[in-house]
């Protein structure tokens, strides 16, 4: 198997692109919280590139709030890298598909993801939502949270 190719990027922007928080009723007890989260190539034309990062979270049985958060990871690289990857027979797009939840986590996106859903959630003294600001594998995290 090839090595993937190093690649240095530059102008690198995160922002945040979305909030959608409904809130259903106030309610008290255990809910199980299922939290889905989704890395997307958006653009990888020529030397730039656009990632989304969004984090969608449901509470059950009754539902007492829906939340996503969307990030957008923007950047470039420079014509080294584009000879690198050239060399290695490898598209920016390729690299970037392969790469872009390392390039989430490094850009800190999903921590602040984090805070900002333990925020959003503790308003009106409520217990926030704490969750941890690395990605999960595989399936929807499940867990509970006490309200």
């Amino acid at each position: 198997m090839q090595e993937k190719p190093r690649i240095t990027f530059k102008n690198i922007v995160t922002t945040l692109n979305n909030v959608q928080y409904q809130k259903s009723k106030r309610a008290k007890g255990v809910f199980q919280v299922s939290v889905k989260e989704t890395v997307e190539v958006l653009e990888a034309t020529y030397n730039r590139f656009a990632l989304s990062f969004s984090r969608h979270i449901t509470v059950s049985p009754e539902s007492l709030f829906e939340l996503v958060v969307t990030y957008h990871v923007e950047g470039e690289v420079d014509e080294q890298a584009l000879t690198t990857l050239n060399q290695q027979n490898t598209t920016l797009r390729q690299f970037i598909e392969t790469s872009k939840k390392t390039i989430v986590q490094t850009q800190n996106v999903v921590g602040h993801s984090s805070l900002l859903i333990a925020q959003i959630t503790a308003y009106n003294e409520r217990n926030p939502l704490v969750l941890q600001p690395f990605l999960h594998k595989g399936e929807p995290k499940k867990t509970s949270f006490t309200q």
